[in-house]
């Protein structure tokens, strides 16, 4: 049998992942809204008025909150978002050749 196969014919759609890098930016820029949001009222908020020793222990850990786990997810989605363009650029390489 000469010729070729349908899986020389392969292509992977670069617009899907187009479309999915779009959809992390979004949950990444809602994220950091978020953040910055919550981050605002817990210092605006709660701080001036918790004062009592349990008061500021919670305020201490709402910031630590922020400072670690809402910033490390907000850095795991900007992980993913640059595998996502890296695997785009390698995606429109291999439909060009």
């Amino acid at each position: 049998m000469g010729g070729y196969s349908k899986s020389d014919l392969l292509q992977f759609n670069e617009g899907q992942l187009s479309e999915m890098i779009s959809i992390m930016e979004e949950i990444h820029d809602k994220m950091v809204s978020s953040k910055n949001s919550y981050d605002d009222y817990v210092a605006n908020q709660l701080s001036p008025v918790w004062t009592t020793d349990n008061g500021k222990k919670s305020v201490s850990d709402l910031q630590s909150f922020s400072e670690q786990d809402i910033q490390s997810f907000i850095n795991y989605i900007n992980s993913r978002i640059s595998d996502l363009n890296s695997a785009l650029d390698n995606v429109k390489n291999i439909n060009i050749a």
